[in-house]
C-alpha cells in the first residue's frame, strides 16, 4: 500500500549503516575509541566527527562544599 511504502521509504538503508562502520574502521589504531555512534531514526545515517576526549582525575572528583 502507499502508506507501508511510505514508511518504508523512512527507514535507514543498510548501505549507509555499512558505510558508517567501514569508515569507523578506516580510522584504524588511531581512531576513536568508546565513544557512541548515533545511528538513530530521524539521525542522519553518517560518522560524525570525533569528540574531544574527556578524561576524569581523582582531583576533579573530589569537591568540597
Amino acid at each position: 500500500t502507499p502508506e507501508q511504502m511510505e514508511e518504508v521509504a523512512t527507514w535507514m538503508a543498510k548501505e549507509d549503516t555499512a558505510q558508517v562502520v567501514m569508515n569507523l574502521l578506516k580510522e584504524g589504531p588511531e581512531g576513536r575509541t568508546a565513544q557512541n555512534i548515533n545511528l538513530c531514526v530521524g539521525r542522519p545515517t553518517k560518522l560524525e566527527p570525533p569528540l574531544p576526549n574527556i578524561y576524569i582525575t581523582e582531583e576533579s572528583l573530589n569537591v568540597s562544599a
